[in-house]
C-alpha cells in the first residue's frame, strides 16, 4: 500500500492513454467537427438551443484565437462559455469506452501511450487483504481533467477484487480522494443520485446541460470553491507532490498557490513530455519542480523510475 501522503496532480496528458485528447487536440477536434455540415456535434448543439449563427461565430473565433485550448479561449471570450462547455461535453462523452480503460492487450504505439492506472492500483493493493487494509492508503489525486476514467477505473477494480457491499465500496472509493478542480462531465452513480453511467452513448439534452454546468473554467473557480478548497487541504497535508501529464500553466499553478515557498519544498517530480529546454528552465525557476528528463517516456515509466510509494 501507499504509506506516504502522496498527492498526484494530473493534467490532460494523464488521460491520453485512455483515449482522451490533449487540450490542444480537443480544440482542433471541435473545430473540425463544426466545419463539417452536418455533423453530430453541430446537430446536437442546435438541438440544445444554440443557433447556427452562434455556432459559426464560435467556430471562427476558436479557429483564429491562437490559443492552445478551448478553455483558454473561454477565459477571454465569456460570451461563448455555454456553447464551449456543451461542445466539450459532447466531444468527451463518446470517449467513455470501458474497453479503452481495461484492455491492455494491444501494445501502445509509443512509450507515452502506456496505460498506468493498473500500475497505480497494484501499488494501492500491495499487502492488503481486505478493504480495511486498503483504506490505510494515503494517496490523493488532484485532477484538472473533465473526464471520469480514473474514478470509474478505481471503483470497478475495487468492486471486482474485493466484492464488497455497495456501502463498503463507496466508503473505500471515497477514501482515495479524487478532486476535479475544473469539475467533470457529470457525476457517477456512487457519487450522486440521478447521475450518469460511464457510457459513451449521448444522453438526453437535460443530462448534457447538467454535465456542462459541472464544468468550470479558471475564472469561475473562486477561493472558496469546494473543489479548490479540498485540493488545498490535500496539499497542506502532503508529504510529496508529483505532476503527471501537466502543462504547468501559470494560472493553474497560481490557483493552487504553487508560487508560494510553502509548497515549493514539497514538490518532488513532474513529467516533461513536449517541453523544450527553455520551458523547463523557466518552470524550474518559478516552481522548483524536478522535471525529470523523460522526454521519450510517459507516465507509467515516470512512476516506475521516479516515484517511491513507501
Amino acid at each position: 500500500m501507499i504509506t506516504k501522503r502522496i498527492v498526484l496532480i494530473l493534467g490532460a496528458g494523464a488521460s491520453i492513454p485512455y483515449g482522451y485528447p490533449s487540450g490542444h487536440q480537443l480544440k482542433w477536434d471541435i473545430i473540425k467537427k463544426l466545419n463539417a455540415s452536418p455533423s453530430r456535434l453541430r446537430i446536437s448543439l442546435k438541438n440544445l438551443g444554440i443557433s447556427d449563427e452562434h455556432i459559426n461565430e464560435f467556430r471562427e473565433v476558436l479557429f483564429e484565437s491562437g490559443q492552445f485550448s478551448i478553455d483558454a479561449l473561454l477565459e477571454k471570450r465569456p460570451e461563448f462559455i455555454d456553447v464551449g462547455k456543451l461542445s466539450i461535453v459532447l466531444m468527451l462523452i463518446p470517449l467513455e469506452n470501458e474497453k479503452d480503460i481495461f484492455d491492455e492487450s494491444v501494445p501502445p504505439v509509443n512509450d507515452y501511450d502506456k496505460k498506468w492506472y493498473s500500475y497505480l492500483f497494484q501499488k494501492l493493493k500491495a499487502g492488503t487483504r481486505d478493504l480495511s487494509d486498503f483504506m490505510q492508503n494515503k494517496l490523493s489525486i488532484i485532477t484538472f481533467n473533465y473526464d471520469r476514467s480514473l474514478d470509474y477505473f478505481l471503483y470497478t477494480v475495487l468492486k471486482t477484487n474485493f466484492t464488497p457491499s455497495e456501502e463498503k465500496l463507496i466508503k473505500a472509493i471515497n477514501h482515495i480522494e479524487i478532486v476535479h478542480v475544473h469539475g467533470q462531465i457529470g457525476t457517477l452513480p456512487w457519487q450522486e443520485k440521478n447521475s450518469r453511467l460511464y457510457d459513451k452513448s449521448i444522453p438526453p439534452s437535460e443530462e448534457i446541460k447538467k454535465a456542462s454546468e459541472q464544468i468550470k473554467i479558471i475564472s469561475e473557480i473562486e477561493s472558496e470553491d469546494d473543489g479548490l478548497s479540498r485540493a488545498m487541504h490535500l496539499l497542506d497535508r502532503a508529504e510529496e507532490v508529483h505532476f503527471l501529464g501537466f502543462a504547468y500553466h501559470d494560472e493553474n499553478m497560481r490557483k493552487l498557490r504553487f508560487n508560494e515557498q510553502f509548497f515549493k519544498k514539497k514538490i518532488e517530480t513532474g513529467t516533461s513530455l513536449g517541453l523544450g529546454k527553455m520551458e523547463k528552465d523557466e518552470i524550474l525557476s518559478k516552481f522548483n519542480i524536478d522535471l525529470i528528463n523523460d522526454d521519450q517516456f510517459g507516465i507509467l515509466d515516470h512512476l516506475k523510475n521516479n516515484v517511491s510509494f513507501i
